[in-house]
């Protein structure tokens, strides 16, 4: 889904370029499906830059590497193996964009020792994305990415109090049984001033405030300031938790902290404020945000206090409309005008979508006037939001076409580029609506292959999806989807798709669900358990008890040797390994190990002695 898709590297080609110092030519064999001269040195170029650019801090941020985390670890891979020498660099980029030469040069340095302290025999994995050693953190690799998922995943588990035992699972693996804090253990946990944000806002949002303050100490005592940032998560956390009292508390307290402001915080308390049932607060704060700044301009000096924006306003204006408030968001325009904060397109797109759900067609007509005497052209979320309110009024597969039809020429006319985010965006709305609109998505796909798009991931997703709901499933309409889809190596796609297919065909039958599930494995792929649930009941009903043996411990032999490494981290290390995790618990405790151990399928015992027969 992120904008960096890259092919698998083929395990034959690559290697026959080894020490070669020939990056174009092992750029170029990734992409056989194109002539070398299509890409050649400049494409070969253009793939060392943005790499370089991602690993550059002052230019790129953790974000954006691990959106391009598959991007990274192939031209990782590729420089890796090549061993591109510095003289070879310099001829490429000086024969292909001279302008970048300077730059990509000065940072090579840096990326030829982070790609030493990587280096890995065989190809890293798609967690690696600037990995570094915290021995003091209870293992001999931390990687920050993977530990922000697990504390995401266990924030988004909640269930009772079972949550705040998983997220203190993970505070005490990050901060280490030692007490007091050692210095070395405190330098460590200074790289990580993110993940003392995250637990701050997990716990805010689980109504914990007595941890998220521990949290908070801990974060000085290692070394770390508070910053802006800190103080935000803790009032997002609030907002959240639909926690009041704290986040006025915690705004009272930041405000009189001499940390100076920025509309960032601004527009995080009015919206909390907003979620916390408190409109009439949050319209008082927007009021006193635009007196204080008044009062500095009157008095000369406004670099102390924040210069206000439409953010806020946006963001109350959502809130409002959320509770069914349309006079007052209208209001709430009107003044921001007369303050002189120009709407932007987010202000009316948030505005239209209530008004065309109502029908009232002569306010619609004067939004969009509105709109063109200040000179605010409509974007893509503008067309996808007319779609939305319209089609529920749409009863035939011709007034669906014809909208479609209708809102395309007119985002072509408004000169707006039409992407798979805005298709894809099309697409949900359409099938939402029903099997009528069954017509109306070929429209679309037919537009979208027309402007030489493929279809994303999602969109895949999506489509097969509903092919698969609907009754009878139209298996048909699948397999036409698949064979658009060329050169399907089971890597050219997330994990999410696949998972849907298998279990699609394995609820109607389909012996194609079995084939899917064992490429996959053999791409180093494991579906979800509840996936794999389904397609062992498949098995066990056609009675296939072979097959639903091999299913059953090659799942349990691909996830042991996938958490291997982990585990041999953790020895040694006062039994913190990751064999004691309540996410390895979890796992082994899923319905399919029950119904395997049931049925006498599994050749090994579980681990811990979990669903014993």
């Amino acid at each position: 889904m992120d904008g960096f898709w890259f092919p698998r590297l083929d395990k034959f080609s690559v290697p026959r370029y080894s020490k070669s110092d020939k990056f174009t030519a092992a750029f170029c064999s990734v992409f056989p499906q194109y002539p070398s001269d299509s890409l050649g040195p400049q494409a070969a170029a253009l793939a060392i830059a943005t790499y370089t650019l991602l690993l550059d801090s002052r230019r790129s941020n953790p974000a954006a590497r691990r959106a391009a985390v598959r991007f990274l670890n192939k031209i990782a891979r590729l420089i890796t193996v090549v061993r591109i020498r510095d003289e070879t660099l310099h001829n490429l980029m000086r024969s292909t964009f001279p302008g970048l030469e300077r730059y990509v040069l000065e940072e090579w340095p840096k990326i030829k020792q982070h790609l030493d302290a990587n280096a890995t025999e065989t190809e890293p994995s798609r967690e690696w994305a600037g990995k570094s050693s915290a021995g003091s953190l209870g293992k001999a690799e931390f990687d920050p990415k993977r530990f922000g998922s697990r504390l995401s995943l266990a924030y988004a588990r909640r269930s009772g109090s079972r949550n705040w035992h998983e997220v203190d699972k993970l505070w005490h693996e990050f901060i280490g049984p030692e007490q007091p804090i050692s210095a070395e253990r405190a330098a460590e946990l200074q790289k990580y001033p993110d993940l003392f944000n995250s637990f701050i806002n997990i716990y805010m949002a689980l109504n914990n405030s007595d941890k998220a303050v521990q949290c908070w100490n801990m974060l000085r005592k290692v070394g770390l300031k508070p910053t802006l940032r800190t103080w935000n998560v803790m009032l997002d956390g609030c907002k959240k938790a639909r926690n009041l009292h704290g986040l006025t508390n915690i705004w009272a307290k930041l405000t009189t902290s001499r940390m100076p402001l920025d509309i960032g915080v601004w527009t995080t308390y009015v919206s909390g404020l907003v979620d916390c049932g408190n409109i009439d607060g949050a319209i008082k704060a927007l009021e006193e945000l635009m007196q204080k700044y008044k009062a500095a301009v009157a008095a000369g000096d406004t670099s102390r206090v924040v210069t206000p924006s439409i953010e806020p306003i946006n963001a109350a204006l959502a809130g409002i409309i959320r509770a069914d408030r349309l006079p007052l968001a209208e209001k709430l325009v009107e003044w921001s005008a007369r303050q002189g904060l120009k709407p932007d397109i987010f202000t009316f797109n948030t505005l239209l979508r209530p008004l065309i759900r109502q029908d009232r067609q002569e306010e619609v007509t004067r939004l969009f006037a509105s709109m063109d005497s200040l000179g605010i052209k409509a974007d893509a979320a503008t067309f996808t939001v007319v779609l939305d309110a319209c089609l529920a009024d749409l009863d035939t597969v011709e007034e669906q076409i014809e909208m479609v039809n209708k809102i395309l020429s007119q985002m072509k006319s408004a000169g707006l580029e039409t992407n798979l985010q805005t298709y894809g965006k099309m697409i949900y709305l359409l099938l939402r609506s029903g099997d009528r609109a069954k017509e109306a998505v070929k429209v679309v796909l037919a537009h979208l292959w027309s402007e030489g798009h493929e279809l994303s991931p999602h969109i895949y997703t999506m489509l097969v999806e509903h092919y698969f709901s609907r009754s009878p499933p139209d298996l048909v309409a699948v397999e036409s989807l698949l064979k658009r889809r060329r050169l399907l190596d089971y890597d050219d796609m997330d994990r999410v798709f696949y998972d849907r297919l298998i279990k699609g065909y394995a609820l109607v039958g389909e012996m194609k669900a079995l084939d899917i599930y064992h490429k996959l494995c053999k791409a180093g792929y494991l579906t979800t358990l509840g996936t794999q649930l389904e397609l062992l009941r498949m098995l066990l009903g056609q009675g296939r008890r072979e097959e639903a043996r091999g299913l059953v411990n090659t799942t349990k032999r691909k996830y042991e040797e996938s958490r291997q490494p982990a585990a041999a981290a953790g020895q040694g290390q006062g039994g913190g390994g990751s064999g004691s995790s309540g996410e390895e618990d979890s796992y082994w405790k899923h319905t399919f190990w029950h119904v395997s151990s049931e049925e006498g399928l599994l050749d090994t015992p579980l681990p811990g002695g979990a669903w014993r027969r």
